[in-house]
């Protein structure tokens, strides 16, 4: 069985995903450094041979060796006007100042750098929650199959 590859935003529930669904593992891309190649092949395995939901960070490098890597994947982020929320549950989960200062000073670009990007992404509304549109993503599944990238799905 194929599982999905999901690059979700900080804060919108990949360590949740992972501790609560045994068929989703949360990939910490920052342990294998630059070595891409191992990133790649890993999120792949995880994926294609072992069936499960890879969950990795969403930043444009990440999306942009999947793209080249030819791995089908979807995005998933808040809306841009979701700032103050999003600093709000990286203070309420304990993240650290210097985190939630860079979340705060970088919010506005990092969305927008992903928005620009040829890829399936899903725009999370206030309130919402990577668990609230996994069966949206798990219904999607037959239209994915087809090389289409989407800019938007909400």
């Amino acid at each position: 069985m194929k599982g999905k590859i999901i690059c979700a935003f900080f804060g919108t529930g990949k360590t949740y995903m992972n501790k609560n669904y045994p068929n989703y593992l949360d990939l910490e891309t920052y342990y294998f450094g630059d070595r891409k190649d191992l990133l790649a092949m890993a999120i792949k395995d995880g994926s294609r041979a072992y069936g499960y939901n890879v969950l990795v960070a969403c930043t444009k490098p990440i999306i942009e060796l999947l793209q080249d890597n030819d791995l089908d994947f979807v995005v998933v982020l808040p809306s841009k006007d979701l700032k103050q929320e999003y600093l709000e549950r990286f203070k309420k989960r304990g993240s650290p100042p210097e985190i939630i200062k860079g979340l705060e000073n970088n919010f506005d670009k990092h969305i927008d750098e992903v928005m620009k990007l040829n890829c399936k992404k899903i725009i999370l509304k206030s309130g919402e929650y990577l668990k609230d549109v996994i069966d949206q993503i798990e219904k999607r599944n037959c239209l994915w199959n087809i090389k289409i990238y989407f800019t938007s799905i909400i």
